[in-house]
């Protein structure tokens, strides 16, 4: 599912693979937003985070809302000092933990649902 989410988003997002993920992230969290309000969007993306963060250094001192917020300078400070491919892949983990998660709370046919619709929205 996340391939599909960070595919999709590559179709609008030229400079890269961070750049993908971040959009990725946004179109989730906009789909998210619509079925489990902002603040349950951003309580999945918090928890998220806080659960990759031990396997990815390059997230150590990032806000879920530097994911969601289009051009955040905190995303642009973690590719310097962690390289591009370490920052998608540790965007990466993140959206699988997240789905993960909204699979437990919704079922995951429910979760792959909102993650397609995500994906196709996103694709712009």
């Amino acid at each position: 599912m996340v391939r599909r989410l960070t595919s999709r988003s590559r179709i609008g997002a030229e400079t890269n693979g961070v750049a993908a993920c971040i959009a990725a992230c946004q179109s989730l969290h906009h789909e998210l937003s619509l079925w489990l309000g902002v603040d349950g969007s951003s309580a999945l993306f918090r928890s998220s985070v806080s659960r990759v963060r031990p396997d990815h250094p390059a997230l150590g001192g990032v806000q879920h809302h530097a994911l969601i917020s289009p051009n955040h300078p905190a995303i642009a400070q973690i590719v310097e000092e962690h390289g591009s491919a370490a920052t998608a892949a540790a965007i990466e983990s993140m959206l699988i933990v997240l789905l993960e998660l909204l699979g437990r709370l919704i079922g995951d046919d429910m979760a792959a649902k909102i993650a397609e619709n995500s994906a196709k929205n996103g694709a712009g």
